[in-house]
């Protein structure tokens, strides 16, 4: 299941779309902390570089390496934060793909940071989302 969560939280940053050229190239940065592992709860972090503010849309994998169906589980992810520059940003999920989240990042912002968790289990070991 741990290697379950990384491959979401991988998946995750690989799926933002490409940052226009840049003279230094500028990456994503993912950390994990595994410390609730035991209780099948993963924390992330994701620092997101921008160009601009505005729309920034970012998907969540919907098709996972290996599986013939879009058998992403965007239910397991919770307490999704955004910030830039250190201020909340508001986010909404697309009414058209529940995968899609749109945040609303202000103008002249030039990174997004995400806080995230990521819960694991099935209904023998604790299921985390029937307790959300």
């Amino acid at each position: 299941m741990i290697k379950q969560a990384l491959l979401i939280a991988a998946l995750l940053a690989v799926m933002l779309p490409p940052a226009p050229a840049r003279s230094a190239p500028v990456a994503e940065t993912l950390n994990l902390d595994a410390s609730d592992a035991p209780r099948q709860v993963w924390h992330a972090t994701l620092h997101v570089p921008l160009t601009a503010g505005g729309d920034v849309a970012l998907v969540f994998p919907k098709w996972k390496p290996g599986n013939h169906a879009p058998t992403g589980q965007v239910n397991n992810l919770g307490m999704l934060r955004a910030t830039a520059g250190g201020a909340a940003v508001p986010w909404t999920r697309d009414p058209n793909d529940l995968y899609t989240f749109h945040f609303a990042v202000p103008s002249g912002a030039t990174e997004l940071d995400l806080a995230y968790d990521v819960y694991e289990g099935t209904a023998a070991g604790g299921d985390m989302s029937a307790a959300m």
